[in-house]
């Protein structure tokens, strides 16, 4: 298949399956390979990555012989390219060069539709009988006036929430025979009966841990975000109170229904048509499904004043993320070695960027609004928790999206009553966007990043153009890259999006999606911005800080993902169900409250 000592010798092979494995000789003569998979390194993800994200095979051995290396794991089914390469390097000890690679080995994995299916089924049968079982109950000790009368005060629900949804997201990784699986599952169901009677402070802690969606928590087979597990315990608390009110609480007015109907229709549209099913149904899950739903369970449930609750959960959560990142050590190195960039669990330095970018002109809003000292100490230190951590990321993106951010508050806070101000403010905010944006796609740190961009978008448009309506589905971009990449770009190791706002919702929703996203967001703007001078106190910065979160998102989107990561499409959808509790209490001075979780005062 190749042997060879030449650098820059290589061997090409297409195969299908959603795993592979190399046999190799290794040996104390032997040098080393570079491996790409659908033209990208990150696709071989059992291979060691170098600094700079490369993806190497060191066949060095002290004792010569053949061993079967696996390469790659969880590939979509289909069609995959793999190219090996002669490094023309070795290892300190190795005495050659030698590159011989005897085999490809690919294969299919067990299918996991049992498991979904039987945990579905099992789940089912579960609720059924916890239904029957609460009807019974219900009619025979009268459980609705228990549970509106249930008075849990917010700050011991919020910590006991956030206490037990730490401890379903830390326990150690365990099978059905373990008992840290049972201890995981109990915890999980006592998060759920929590919210039963507080869903205020469930939701709360649910939205911190969607924004911490890259943290993954092994369930069995499952590995889920924390979030995914407070979403899950969040949902059977709704069901169960629904059974015991008699009456089922929804916080979606029915005006509202097509806008998300068009979305949702879109999205399956587009995964239907998918040339990758299996990922665009991931996709789908995680970008869609998933984060619709937690907007409309937080729209039910943190509506009003309590949407206070939503804010500091986004800034609290961009404080863990970036607390988290510092801690873990997880640094990016550039190809020459000489600049490392934060990036934590995250994966890369932008995706930690995009989370703190919008946490941080929230955290300044709430720091600005604190009373008390204890407060504004408390604020001010996850303030520069999360720009310390944001500066770290060395995110040209980041950094304008942050100062972009932090100018909209300060337009918003004061442009509109100190009308001297605002007029400086608004051009001066145009003029620093439009300098960021060149600056940041013309800095490389010895690439040429805006060469990169311009051929991507391309790429990307001609990939749009011929699939004019439908998109190519969820997550299905960079499989179908291949077929539309420019010649020169094959070694850039960042193209699994388009790295535009536009190009990524066209590409993964069709031109329906492109339309409802941008409904949907225009028309949450609108209600959020519309009347913001009338309110005072905490309510007013909290309003203006989220709109500048969004402002943030909006414009490193211009140049990198806005939407289609988790923890992208949470705040999405967060952001919608924050301007329906402004639109349905904008002052927050009602107290209608929902039985048994009081508003927060």
């Amino acid at each position: 298949m190749l042997f060879s000592g030449q650098p820059g010798a290589r061997a090409e092979l297409e195969f299908r399956g959603s795993a592979i494995d190399l046999e190799i000789l290794e040996g104390p003569g032997s040098g080393m390979a570079r491996i790409w998979i659908d033209g990208s390194d990150a696709r071989a993800d059992l291979v060691p990555k170098s600094a700079g994200g490369v993806a190497r095979l060191d066949l060095y051995a002290t004792e010569s012989g053949f061993a079967a290396v696996p390469l790659a794991s969880g590939l979509p089914s289909g069609l995959h390219r793999m190219t090996l390469e002669v490094v023309g390097a070795r290892a300190p000890d190795s005495a050659g060069e030698l590159v011989m690679i005897r085999a490809a080995i690919a294969g299919e994995p067990a299918p996991r539709w049992p498991i979904w299916l039987g945990t579905a089924a099992a789940a089912a049968g579960a609720a059924l009988a916890l239904g029957s079982l609460l009807n019974w109950w219900s009619g025979r000790w009268r459980w609705r006036p228990v549970i509106e009368r249930v008075q849990i005060a917010d700050a011991p629900a919020l910590l006991l929430a956030a206490v037990l949804l730490t401890l379903v997201a830390t326990i150690p990784a365990a099978g059905p025979g373990d008992p840290w699986f049972w201890i995981r599952l109990a915890s999980l169901a006592a998060l759920g009966l929590l919210g039963t009677a507080a869903p205020a402070a469930l939701a709360t802690v649910t939205v911190a841990g969607w924004l911490l969606a890259p943290v993954a928590v092994p369930l069995g087979p499952l590995h889920l975000n924390p979030g995914e597990l407070g979403l899950a315990a969040l949902t059977g608390a709704w069901g169960v109170r629904a059974t015991l009110l008699g009456r089922v609480e929804f916080g979606i007015a029915s005006r509202h229904l097509p806008l998300l109907l068009l979305f949702l229709g879109a999205a399956l549209a587009a995964t239907a048509a998918a040339d990758y099913p299996k990922v665009a149904v991931r996709g789908l899950r995680l970008l869609v499904l998933e984060p619709l739903w937690l907007g409309c369970l937080i729209a039910t449930y943190l509506a009003g004043r309590r949407r206070l609750l939503l804010a500091g959960a986004v800034a609290g959560a961009a404080g863990i993320a970036a607390v988290l990142a510092l801690l873990s050590g997880g640094i990016e190195f550039f190809a020459d070695g000489q600049l490392a960039r934060l990036r934590g669990p995250w994966g890369s330095p932008n995706g930690l960027a995009l989370v703190l970018e919008r946490g941080l002109p929230l955290a300044l809003a709430l720091a600005l609004a604190a009373a008390g000292v204890n407060r504004r100490i408390g604020l001010s230190a996850l303030l520069l928790a999360i720009a310390a951590a944001l500066l770290a990321t060395l995110s040209r993106g980041g950094w304008l999206a942050g100062a972009v951010g932090a100018a909209a508050l300060a337009q918003l806070a004061w442009g509109a009553a100190r009308p001297f101000l605002g007029r400086w403010l608004a051009p001066l905010v145009g003029l620093a966007v439009g300098i960021g944006l060149v600056i940041s796609a013309l800095a490389g740190f010895g690439a040429d990043t805006l060469d990169v961009r311009l051929r991507l978008w391309g790429s990307a448009a001609l990939m749009a153009g011929d699939n004019l309506w439908l998109g190519v589905g969820p997550d299905n971009f960079l499989y179908r890259l291949p077929d539309y990449l420019d010649p020169q770009m094959w070694r850039e190791p960042n193209l699994s999006h388009p790295h535009n706002l536009l190009l990524d919702a066209w590409l993964s929703l069709g031109v329906a999606g492109v339309a409802a996203l941008a409904l949907l967001l225009t028309r949450s703007v609108s209600v959020i911005a519309r009347g913001l001078t009338a309110r005072s106190g905490a309510l007013f910065w909290a309003d203006a800080g989220i709109l500048a979160a969004m402002a943030a998102g909006v414009v490193h989107g211009l140049l990198d993902n806005f939407y289609f990561r988790p923890e992208l499409a949470a705040f999405f959808w967060l952001f919608f169900a924050y301007s329906l509790a402004v639109e349905r209490d904008p002052l927050g001075d009602r107290r209608e409250g929902l039985p048994g979780d009081p508003a927060v005062g």
